[in-house]
């Protein structure tokens, strides 16, 4: 169900906005593809499932895409996991000669799409309710002048946080790294001063 409000012009014709498609495109295939995977893992049984919500909403600011699925939430406990690299919930995905590539498995959709959309000073956040379901809100800049790219600063201040091995917080995660919490990786992360 898709239902659209373009509160910028106080009117309900369509949204228009102008954006990198192919950003737009992966940020909603992902939000789409788990919403859907989720509903029907949690009625396993059901001839019907419930249908994901999406609802559109264009202010002078910001234009807000929220998915909405029933599809039974995630625990508290593991939703600073979603937007980790390599953390899925997904079945490992198997490794075949096939050229097609799997749907989900690598843990890599949820972070990018979040990189995706703070890359032009948007956002991508996640709000869930375990049992019930899961909110997902896509926030682009209405205003292309105000969709400045958002990039890591690189001086000679930064110079030895960029040639580390040792894993840290990268720009684009506020969340702190531990050992217990993130995935060993063998490259180099980085971390906005």
């Amino acid at each position: 169900r898709l239902e659209c409000k373009n509160a910028f012009d106080n009117s309900n014709s369509d949204v228009h906005i102008v954006y990198v498609p192919s950003h737009l495109y992966h940020m909603l295939f992902e939000l789409f593809k788990n919403a859907m995977r989720a509903t029907v893992e949690h009625y396993p049984d059901a001839t019907e499932v419930p249908k994901v919500e999406v609802i559109i909403s264009k202010g002078e600011e910001d234009m807000c895409i929220k998915l909405s699925d029933m599809g039974g939430g995630i625990p508290r406990s593991k939703q600073e996991l979603l937007f980790q690299y390599m953390y899925s919930t997904a079945p490992e995905p198997s490794r075949s000669d096939c050229l097609s590539a799997p749907l989900a498995g690598y843990g890599y959709g949820l972070p990018l799409s979040r990189l995706y959309a703070r890359y032009f000073q948007g956002d991508l956040v996640v709000s869930t309710v375990e049992g019930h379901g899961t909110d997902a809100h896509i926030y682009l800049k209405v205003l292309s002048d105000e969709a400045n790219e958002l990039l890591p600063v690189y001086n000679r201040t930064s110079v030895k946080v960029y040639e580390t091995d040792i894993p840290i917080n990268d720009w684009s995660s506020p969340q702190p790294w531990s050992p217990t919490n993130t995935p060993q990786r063998s490259f180099s992360t980085f971390r906005r001063n």
